[in-house]
């Protein structure tokens, strides 16, 4: 029986970096093992939210996408440079 492979650990720090370095070019964070776990980190990503995850802020800076490779699952993250404006409120101003 074999064991199950070790999986390396993302640095969200250094993915950070090089998405910044090459504004608007997905790069990919990692590899995780379950849906769940990629999709929680691609919520994080795109919100900026979680503890220790200031390397993706500002809020709305960063895209996330997920795809299914043969490890599990990737995540992908793009640094959009700019972060998204809110709606502006409707009847603008007075």
């Amino acid at each position: 029986m074999s064991r199950p492979r070790k999986r390396i650990r993302t640095n969200h720090q250094a993915t950070a970096g090089r998405a910044k370095a090459a504004r608007g070019t997905w790069v990919v964070a990692g590899t995780y093992g379950s849906w769940y776990a990629a999709d929680s980190m691609a919520r994080i990503v795109r919100t900026g939210s979680g503890k220790r995850m200031a390397a993706y802020l500002p809020v709305g800076a960063f895209d996330a996408r997920l795809e299914q490779v043969e490890d599990g699952t990737a995540l992908w993250v793009r640094y959009r440079a700019e972060p998204t404006a809110a709606p502006a409120p409707a009847g603008g101003a007075r």
